[in-house]
């Protein structure tokens, strides 16, 4: 009988997360220069504070809050570069679809 180096697999990397896991605060202060001070007046709102908490608890509470990025768009795009603003809620229900840019899923992702 041959002795044979048997070497365990290595553990495989753990998976994305599919939603937002940091607090939503520190996405705010991760964004680009130029948009941390156009969002200075809200990020120092009761409104901020509320949104904030609102969501972390929501998190906290086991929920999935997609994107993961929130506010990937804004380190995409310059605020000179912007022309229209289109405030509202994408219908993302699964993980993979929302990826920070309205109305928009990634290539390969079903719409």
């Amino acid at each position: 009988m041959t002795s044979h180096d048997v070497r365990a697999a290595p553990p495989a990397a753990p998976p994305a997360a599919p939603g937002l896991t940091a607090p939503l605060s520190a996405h705010f202060d991760a964004i680009e220069p130029a948009w941390r001070a156009a969002s200075e007046p809200f990020m120092r709102s009761a409104a901020f504070e509320r949104l904030c908490h609102y969501v972390d608890g929501r998190i906290g509470d086991g929920a999935i809050v997609y994107p993961p990025r929130p506010l990937v768009a804004l380190n995409d795009t310059p605020p000179g570069a912007v022309r229209v603003v289109i405030v509202g809620q994408d219908p993302y229900h699964g993980a993979g679809q929302a990826h920070g840019l309205a109305f928009s899923v990634r290539d390969g992702v079903t719409p």
